[in-house]
């Protein structure tokens, strides 16, 4: 009489993992009783929570967040990496998983979607902001796949997404591939998010400095010029005012403080019907010891003498 061959430490746990994969939750949780590692990874370094979001197809949002809750009660960290340092939350990233009505033989359920499973994880603690190797987030995955529902529930979560660089330097909106008139206005969409994002507004009536005149954060920078510099923490933002009177110009930079990115705006005294502030840099620039007529702030008046009336005309 034959017996049956008890498997290795290696087949089960290769077996556990193939089961997460399938969404098979009753078999591996069985295969977890008979000696399977729950910490157990595939050659490519995933783990169960890999495995389980980075399935093609996924189960009922119910059934997969009671076994994600086993599987941290087991001791599973939902922040292991992989071998290119991703967290789970990037894997479903990966792949569109639509949400659609699945059947099998004893009832009708719901598949889980993309943001679906994303809101399980992050109930789990996962965080969306994690990076690849690559320095690349799961808004950078799922640009990349095209898939405008997790872009969506990307920035729903945190805007901030659209500003953050991989290792590159590429925006998420840089990851998009234009194969398609369809990817081609997804990424034309992604772009004006980030520019939007980056540039803040700037109507007429905010081009007066936000300080006084008695302030200390203006600078002479020449004779004839003079900047303000102002912090505006709660927009993310620096702000760089240069007044320029002899050109009779007025710049703007814009200087985010997270992404260090700088956005810059040039425009003429003249396009301003208040000038109201220019008037005030140009008492700055005369305190700190610099030079400008009054004429500079509203440009010069000639003052053309009619010729005499001459009886010879």
């Amino acid at each position: 009489m034959f017996g049956f061959r008890r498997k290795t430490q290696q087949e089960l746990d290769a077996a556990f993992l193939e089961a997460v994969n399938w969404h098979d939750f009753k078999q591996a949780q069985k295969l977890l009783k008979k000696g399977a590692n729950v910490l157990a990874q595939d050659a490519g370094g995933n783990t169960a929570f890999h495995r389980l979001t980075g399935a093609a197809n996924y189960e009922a949002e119910n059934e997969i967040n009671e076994f994600a809750f086993f599987l941290q009660g087991q001791g599973l960290d939902i922040h292991a990496r992989n071998k290119q340092g991703q967290a789970c939350l990037h894997l479903v990233a990966e792949k569109v998983h639509p949400r659609v009505r699945a059947e099998d033989w004893s009832r009708y359920f719901i598949r889980c979607d993309g943001p679906g499973m994303m809101g399980i994880l992050l109930k789990r603690g996962a965080r969306v902001g994690d990076r690849d190797n690559s320095g690349r987030t799961v808004l950078h995955a799922a640009a990349a796949l095209g898939d405008a529902d997790m872009v969506n529930a990307c920035l729903k979560i945190d805007t901030s997404l659209i500003t953050t660089q991989d290792n590159e330097g590429k925006y998420p909106y840089q990851a998009v591939v234009a194969q398609s008139v369809k990817h081609h206005d997804f990424l034309q969409g992604l772009k004006a998010k980030l520019e939007r994002c980056q540039t803040p507004k700037v109507e007429e009536s905010a081009v007066a400095p936000a300080a006084s005149v008695s302030d200390d954060n203006w600078v002479l920078l020449k004779p004839d010029q003079v900047a303000h510099v102002s912090v505006e923490k709660a927009i993310g933002y620096k702000l760089t005012e240069i007044f320029n009177f002899s050109s009779r110009t007025y710049a703007r930079i814009t200087h985010n403080l997270e992404t260090k990115a700088d956005v810059t705006e040039t425009r003429g005294f003249d396009e301003f019907s208040d000038k109201s502030a220019f008037a005030a840099a140009r008492e700055e620039l005369l305190r700190l010891g610099g030079q400008a007529d009054e004429g500079s702030v509203h440009g010069q008046v000639l003052d053309k003498k009619r010729p005499p009336f001459s009886k010879d005309a």
